[in-house]
């Protein structure tokens, strides 16, 4: 379960105890030149109040560069964002 994960993050335990248990999340990404990298995560709970975010989980959560593989979704929305 997503909130027993986030809950070692203080500001997460605090609102998830608080607001509720998380049931979605949103993740931005930043496409640059065949590669991909997370720049955000926001994690919600029923009522879509925001318990927590990346820059409450420290370095845990990674933004570094990958390259998009082919055929995988993220090059189908890298195609559907250029091309449509």
């Amino acid at each position: 379960m997503i909130s027993e994960e986030i809950s070692k993050y203080e500001v997460c335990k605090k609102n998830i105890s608080e607001d509720g248990f998380v049931t979605h999340s949103q993740t931005d990404y930043q496409i640059k030149k065949g590669n991909v990298r997370s720049v955000a995560k926001r994690y919600y709970n029923k009522a879509n109040k925001m318990l927590c975010t990346d820059r409450d989980m420290g370095n845990d959560f990674s933004s570094s560069w990958l390259k998009i593989e082919r055929f995988s979704p993220m090059e189908q929305a890298r195609y559907d964002l250029v091309n449509k």
